[in-house]
């Protein structure tokens, strides 16, 4: 389980946004400025599909999160911990898909990421855990959020253009294999016809990708 933070909400400095959903507490100035441009980009990915993430969603940084994570969502809670930009830099591994993205640029996407799971925590799961869909949500639009440039090598990587079967996108995959994962999430995605249409197909609960633990 994730470490909780101590100190409560309410006790804390917090800093909204001026889009209304995000909120950061105890982040510097300068930091919380750049979270919530991320945010911003988020929510216009969201509003290009006519979806939309109510809040208030409270963001803090930290140096470490357990398990490794460079961010985690709690559900239920709209509660976001991330990894300040440093750690995620020495964090994220030489062999990683997003390896080759500059560490702030890295940071801005982790933030859409967590927010799609909140985007996503908004959907009623009716299995014990969406984790598939959840994180094919969170990896598609991460992905979509890096500049052309950044995006470019996960296009460009070998095997890129190949058919992606629906249950390649599955739990199994999210867990030991993550960055597999995520590169598949995009590319399956982008071999729908109707991207938008798919996506709030998600949102509406109607297309999953997880199923009932046997």
């Amino acid at each position: 389980m994730p470490v909780l933070l101590c100190a409560s909400v309410a006790a804390a400095e917090a800093q909204r946004c001026d889009n209304g959903v995000v909120a950061t507490v105890d982040v510097p100035p300068p930091l919380a400025a750049r979270i919530c441009n991320a945010a911003d980009a988020a929510l216009s990915l969201y509003e290009a599909c006519d979806l939309s993430l109510s809040g208030p969603v409270v963001i803090t940084v930290t140096d470490r999160i357990e398990p490794s994570c460079f961010g985690v969502f709690h559900c239920g809670e709209a509660r976001i911990e991330l990894l300040t930009p440093d750690a995620m830099g020495e964090a994220l591994r030489d062999e990683s898909v997003f390896a080759h993205v500059p560490p702030e640029r890295f940071f801005d996407s982790v933030v859409v990421h967590e927010l799609t799971h909140a985007l996503y925590d908004q959907v009623e799961c009716p299995f014990p855990s969406c984790m598939a869909t959840a994180e094919y949500m969170a990896y598609s639009y991460q992905i979509e959020s890096l500049t052309p440039e950044d995006r470019a090598p996960i296009m460009a990587a070998e095997g890129a253009d190949k058919h992606v079967p629906r249950d390649m996108i599955n739990p199994f995959i999210v867990m030991m294999a993550p960055d597999r994962f995520a590169s598949a999430a995009w590319r399956h995605l982008q071999q729908r016809d109707d991207i938008c249409a798919w996506r709030q197909g998600i949102m509406s609960g109607t297309i999953l990708f997880d199923h009932e633990t046997p």
